[in-house]
This record gives C-alpha cells, structure tokens and sequence, in this order.
C-alpha cells in the first residue's frame, strides 16, 4: 500500500522487547521514514526531547519507566502527541489512566499491521488538514498585514506631496502676480518659477513610483526601485529647494514658509519608517537592511540585522558628519531603540540639509549578509 508523502509524520516505538521492537519499526519505516525506537520509557523521553515526534506508539509495562509513566511526563511539558497503546494487559486501571492521558487509541497484542498502518494514515491526514488551517490563517494576517501596509505606504506618499504642492502653488501664484502687475525685467524669476512647478510634478510621479515600489513581488525589484527611486528623489529635492530658496529671495516674501528643510528630512524619516513597517521579516532574521546617506562632511552606516529571533536587533551606528566626528556604537538593542537613535541621528541631519550639503541616499535590502560585510555574515 503506497500511501502519500504530502506531509511526514514522525513516528517514535518505545517497546521493552526487542523483537516486536524491531517488526514494528521495520513495518512502519516502510511507509513513514521517520521513525526512532527505545527500549524503556526513560529512552522514550529522551529520544521524545530530541526529536519531537508527532506520534508515540508504547508498551505499558517496562523496566525503569512505564509508558503511561513516561506519557504522563511529556504531556506535562505542554507537549500533544498523538498516542497509541499497545499492550497484552487489559486491566480496567490501565485503560482508565490512558483515557486520562488522552491516549487515542489502545492496540491488544498481538497487533494487526492493517489497523496499525490505518491508523497512522489517519494521523497523517489529521496533520495535513490542521497544517493547511495554520497556513490559510497566516496567509489571512499577511493579507490583512499588506493591506494596512498599503494604506501607510498612501498616507506617507500623500504626506511627502503636501510640501510639493505648497511649493507649486506658490510658485504659480508668483508668476501670476508678476503678469497681472506688468512688471517686466523678471523673466529670470518667470523662469525659475515655472523650472520650480516642473521640477515638483517629477518629484511628485516619483512619489508615486516610491508607492508603486513597496509593493514589488519580487525582492531584487523592491531593492533596484527603491534604490533608483531615492536617487531620482535626492537628485530633484536638492535643486529644487534650492531653487524655492532662491524664489523666495528674489520676491523678498520672507513670511511664506515651504516647509522645505522639513521636506526633505521628513522624506529620510519616512522612507526608514516605511522600510521599517514594511520589512517586519528584520526581526525574524530574513532581511537585512542597510542605509547609506552621504553628505560633504561624511558618511552614516546604519547596520540592522537580527541576532536571536526574538525582536532583538544588533545596530552599528556611526556618526561623523557633526561635532566635530565621534562615533558610538550600540550592540544588541531592542528594535524600537534602534529607531530612537536614528530619530535623534535625522533631527541633526537638518544642518546638513540646510546647507544643501545631501548628496545622496542609498538604501539596500537583502537576505544576503555577505552583501554588506556584516559581523553576522
């Protein structure tokens, strides 16, 4: 009798003589490769710790621990195994104590193969059904898990354009005061202002394809579109805070506030705020982040990467573009501390933005520690 392979299903004997021992074991790994024997319930537990079994098939009587000894133990250690008694005693306490061990069935010997083998199949379907149920309800949370996601990726695609429209609106609005006044002599300025509407409507679609990108299939096109989003962001954000800038001293109008210095540190916040929200796997040990901003004054590693697979994060974090260049290092923190330290790092990149000093952002996600040199690699 073939029987099917779609799920396997870990088989421990622990009988006292050998020989049923050793049929038993022979008739069983023919169907089920997995399969340990003891010789006494004391094995039984030890080689139960080891190799977590689905199924226990045990004697009752044996010398150093019984099987109804050896199943009270495990079961007290939270463990549920399915569980068949064989045995040629048939006396009213034993059938009592493993009914309350919750043992699933109970076998005289001699044993019938056929009812044996039938029973291990239903087992083994009963494990399949309740796999296919574990797995229905995680992939139910992932969905539920992406949704939210999606709406956070909005929300901050929609943050990130306020400041934009601020700046396009207010840029129109000069122009149009310069052609109802009549004032000639500021084509200069004209142009400037309509360079300014342009270069936020780019920086808007790419806005939009940062969005698109979080919602990447596959990994290494989530990693080349966030890489090449960031890059086409910095590359018109710079100029065109620069050019807002120099609007803004050209018409004199010092109570119009872009929020522009805000944009562009908000956009470093969000993005690591994002990746963050979106790369939960960082605490299981399945993704590595590394991020990478580059100012005239030097460089921010920011390395996070999963120790234990318990939320821990180990986080190397150098700081050298203020105060003169010092450097600290945190080891083994907690995810949300690791954040603070990043909040508190961007606050101060505020200087450098003001100073138009942001030449670059790279961010890289990977499952490949070697990628990065990585201490964990």
């Amino acid at each position: 009798m073939k029987m099917e392979r779609e799920v396997a299903l870990k088989i421990l004997i622990v009988e006292d003589d050998t020989d049923a021992r050793e049929w038993l074991s022979t008739i069983i790994s023919n169907h089920f490769p997995e399969v340990w024997s003891a010789g006494d319930g004391e094995e039984g537990e030890r080689l139960f710790g080891l190799h977590a079994p689905d199924v226990i098939i045990t004697d009752i009587r044996m010398p150093k621990l019984g099987g109804l000894e050896m199943l009270d133990r495990i079961k007290a250690g939270g463990a549920k195994p399915y569980v068949i008694v064989i045995s040629a005693f048939s006396e009213m306490k034993y059938f009592i104590k493993a009914i309350e061990l919750g043992v699933h069935l109970f076998l005289p010997k001699p044993i019938e193969p056929g009812r044996l083998m039938e029973t291990l199949e239903d087992f083994r379907h009963i494990k399949l059904a309740k796999l296919k149920k574990e797995e229905a309800e995680q992939e139910r949370i992932r969905s539920l898990l992406f949704e939210s996601k999606k709406e956070l990726i909005r929300l901050i695609a929609h943050h990130w354009r306020q400041p934009l429209n601020v700046i396009s609106i207010t840029a129109e609005n000069i122009k149009l005061n310069l052609d109802e006044r009549g004032i000639e002599g500021h084509e200069d300025t004209h142009h400037l202002a309509d360079k300014i509407v342009t270069e936020s409507l780019r920086l808007s679609r790419v806005i939009s394809r940062f969005s698109d990108t979080f919602f990447a299939k596959e990994e290494v096109g989530r990693h080349f579109g966030l890489h090449t989003v960031l890059k086409d962001a910095f590359e018109i954000a710079e100029p065109l805070a620069q050019e807002a800038r120099c609007l803004l001293e050209i018409e004199g109008n010092d109570e119009v506030i872009f929020g522009l210095k805000g944009m562009l540190v908000q956009i470093l916040l969000e993005v690591f705020k994002a990746i963050m929200a979106l790369c939960d796997q960082v605490n299981r040990g399945e993704l590595l982040v590394r991020v990478v901003c580059e100012s005239f004054e030097g460089e921010v590693k920011i390395w996070m990467a999963d120790v234990a697979c318990a939320g821990r994060c180990w986080s190397e974090v150098m700081f050298e573009p203020f105060a003169g260049g010092f450097e600290e290092k945190r080891r083994d923190m907690e995810l949300f501390v690791a954040q603070h330290l990043l909040r508190r790092y961007f606050d101060g990149m505020i200087k450098i933005v003001d100073r138009g000093e942001i030449r670059g952002l790279e961010i890289t996600l990977s499952r490949n520690p070697k990628k990065f040199n990585s201490p964990l690699a």
